[in-house]
């Protein structure tokens, strides 16, 4: 990244601050953080990565300024790198390349086509309780029911366990040809299935199997719907199928929607919503067995009007398959049964002063009618000089006094570029994981803060899902939320046991503000348990 660092410092600290944004910036000097050129082209890189070349304009701008960088290339070769396509694949590369990045394998996986072979049975160990999931999956799977929810909390191996079934499934519809698609909304998601799937069919599958990357947009399919087929696509790219005035793109999801035996939908409780209820209406056929997988199988907030969570329950026909314990009976407390075996941590809570905001009678309002928080007040959090300063000195005391690898959920975007700046600024290693991000240059991030090169992460509504970080031994809720399901997402991210490789206990860190309405640690889970037979 440095050939990108040298041509960033051509640019002046107006031009700078045009790419950065005038909220972090002007943050800068409100925490007396010196705004210098480097200071700045430091925020670039962190929040942005390659990313920033994305920008026709700005990446113009680039080569305009550094033309002795790119003096070897002709007038046609810089206008053609001017003009390369972010968004396709290869001229990613192309541009990422000639800006001195290694790009070999930026978003290769995305395009690969794995065919397993010569895999054999090994047998696979899941913990007690885990089997009586799987067995009831399985009994699902096999008989004439066509929709079910899986509910198991995170970090209880809903994933591995799922998966596990599923292989079960095949090999009990074997020799007959069997098409599984797996939905999910984040390439981090897509990614995990993909990797899950292959270690546990090299284990315990029983032949060759198809496994397809069909995330981050259409990719042309030589699937026939022969042998086992595994396919893994976002909400995104099936959509784009869905609505795609191409011929060969409609066909080959015609092919799969005839295929498809099982379809499952990670992160279940988003299915209702609009365009991906119409992805998994349109890939699932009439014979086509569907499962959701969720933590939190509802979408209303506390004191909200349950509608949306019964629609959610009538779409899975009232159907939940509620997580055990190792005897096969249903847990009444699934976390504190998961804390007890060491597969959860313990959880140490916190509370410091958040914002004490003078909301409107409209705002108050609308507030209590639809408990959702507006960007408004998300952005006048963010402002709140005092609250950033209460989290970051927390962050600081957990981070870098107490040396604890920390997981900040932030308020707004530029909320947390400004605390990872802050932060680093005061010799406290961190880095912000933003949605201008590669999945790859989020990834090499992800491996720096398991490695402990740095301490701390900020982020906001990125590292929800599919962020897996064993080592995360405080996780700080700076990001106010009505949600059930968010919360639950967030303090999820910090409670991978001792005995799946993560800590002991975790403390969670609630800043609380005038306005805060959540549910206790332990009932979240068991809040929507009501709406399923």
């Amino acid at each position: 990244m440095e050939l990108l660092k040298n041509c960033l410092k051509s640019f002046n600290i107006p031009d700078l601050t045009d790419i950065i944004g005038i909220n972090v910036v002007s943050g800068l000097s409100v925490y007396d953080i010196p705004i210098t050129k480097s200071t700045l082209v430091d925020i670039v890189l962190n929040d942005k990565g390659y990313s920033v070349l994305s920008n026709l304009k700005l990446r113009q701008k680039i080569i305009d300024k550094n033309q002795h960088i790119f003096e070897n290339l002709s007038k046609h070769e810089k206008n053609r790198l001017s003009r390369l396509n972010w968004n396709n694949l290869e001229d990613r590369r192309k541009l990422i390349e000639s800006f001195g990045g290694e790009a070999v394998n930026q978003d290769a996986e995305l395009s690969k086509r794995e065919l397993l072979s010569n895999v054999s049975f090994k047998g696979e160990n899941l913990f007690p309780y885990q089997n009586w999931m799987r067995n009831k999956i399985l009994n699902f799977l096999i008989s004439k029911n066509n929709n079910t929810l899986i509910h198991m909390p995170t970090g209880s191996g809903k994933t591995k366990t799922s998966i596990t079934s599923i292989i079960d499934y095949i090999r009990h519809k074997s020799p007959e040809n069997v098409t599984v698609v797996w939905l999910a909304h984040s390439d981090e998601l897509c990614e995990q299935a993909i990797q899950s799937f292959m270690k546990l069919w090299k284990r315990i599958g029983i032949s060759d199997c198809n496994v397809w990357r069909m995330w981050g947009g259409f990719r042309e399919l030589n699937y026939e719907g022969t042998g086992i087929n595994f396919i893994v696509t976002s909400f995104q790219t099936a959509y784009k199928w869905m609505i795609s005035s191409k011929n060969e793109v409609f066909l080959s999801f015609i092919k799969i929607k005839e295929k498809c035996d099982l379809l499952l939908i990670d992160e279940a409780h988003m299915s209702t919503a609009e365009t991906y209820q119409q992805v998994i209406s349109n890939i699932a056929s009439f014979n086509t067995k569907r499962i959701g997988l969720t933590a939190t199988p509802g979408r209303h907030h506390i004191n909200a009007s349950t509608d949306a969570t019964k629609e959610l329950s009538d779409f899975y026909d009232n159907k939940n398959l509620n997580m055990t314990d190792n005897e096969g009976k249903i847990s009444n407390n699934p976390i504190a049964f998961l804390q007890k075996e060491g597969i959860l941590s313990t959880i140490k809570t916190e509370t410091i002063l958040g914002s004490n905001i003078n909301l409107t009678e409209h705002l108050s309002n609308d507030i209590k009618r639809n408990l959702e928080i507006p960007s408004s007040i998300l952005e006048q959090i963010s402002l709140d000089e005092q609250r950033f300063l209460n989290v970051a000195n927390s962050v600081f005391t957990y981070a870098k006094i107490q040396n604890k690898q920390t997981l900040v959920f932030c308020p707004s975007k530029d909320n947390a570029v400004l605390l990872s700046t802050f932060l680093n600024n005061k010799g406290c290693h961190s880095s912000s994981i933003t949605s201008d991000l590669s999945m790859i240059e989020r990834r090499e991030k992800i491996n720096d803060f398991l490695e402990g090169k740095i301490r701390v992460i900020t982020n906001f509504n990125v590292l929800t899902t599919g962020f897996d970080a064993p080592n995360i031994e405080v996780v700080i809720i700076a990001r106010p939320t009505f949600s059930v399901v968010l919360y639950s997402q967030m303090i999820g991210r910090g409670l991978r046991g001792p005995k799946v490789g993560g800590t002991k206990s975790v403390t969670l860190v609630n800043v609380e503000d005038n306005f805060n309405n959540l549910p206790d640690v332990h009932n979240a889970f068991t809040f929507f348990n009501e709406y399923y037979d």
